[in-house]
């Protein structure tokens, strides 16, 4: 954003703009060029450096966005379109209750495309922990952690892309990853899923990983 500002500004001085005061940053900035009395070599000089600055820093932000809490730029739109619509206290009931070979989730494989999707989602805001009664009360459950620590393993079990990157041979098991105490913490109350601005469904998800932990 600093490099995207500061070629603008020396678009603004070397160039003639059209409104150029709405971009009212840029604009302030580039009187700064004008009072020192810069040349016009040096601004082009300077544009020229800042111009490839900001591309690679932008480009280099583009290759590190899906690995970053701020990967919900991507994601937000169809996190939002796909929203449950029911109260947040609604739990799903088990698909093929006597035909289930298992129950929950015991692993990442066993999440549906939606819960995964969340942990993607997450801009680690904290608002959802910081209205759960479990965490108030001083347990261990932080449900924006856990759904960071879905992403990690998610992150850490995902096969290699680069040859010098490899695979761990045991990957980290699901209930290890999120941590034992704080699935046994959640009240269902649903303040999390409340408070959450993109809609994250922290609930089904502790509860999903409980149920397996309860009837496996």
């Amino acid at each position: 954003m600093v490099t995207d500002v500061i070629v603008n500004s020396f678009e603004i001085y070397l160039f003639d703009h059209d409104h150029e005061k709405l971009s009212f940053l840029a604009y302030g900035v580039s009187q700064i060029w004008d009072s020192v009395g810069m040349s016009q070599g040096t601004a082009e000089a300077f544009h020229t450096v800042f111009w490839y600055t900001h591309l690679v820093d932008f480009l280099t932000f583009l290759c590190y966005l899906p690995y970053s809490k701020h990967s919900h730029v991507l994601t937000i739109a169809p996190q939002v379109f796909t929203r449950r619509h029911e109260p947040t206290g609604v739990l799903q009931p088990i698909p093929d209750f006597e035909k289930a070979e298992s129950f929950g989730v015991g692993k990442l494989q066993d999440f549906t495309w939606k819960q995964l999707l969340d942990s993607y989602s997450c801009t680690e805001c904290g608002r959802c922990t910081a209205a759960c009664p479990a965490s108030i009360t001083g347990k261990l459950l932080s449900p924006k952690q856990v759904i960071v620590d879905i992403r990690h393993l998610m992150e850490e079990q995902e096969p290699a892309i680069l040859p010098s990157t490899k695979k761990p041979e045991t990957p980290t098991p699901l209930i290890e990853g999120v941590g034992f105490e704080p699935i046994w913490d959640c009240v269902t109350c649903g303040a999390c899923m409340e408070e959450c601005p993109v809609f994250i469904e922290h609930v089904p998800t502790i509860i999903d990983i409980r149920r397996h932990l309860v009837m496996d």
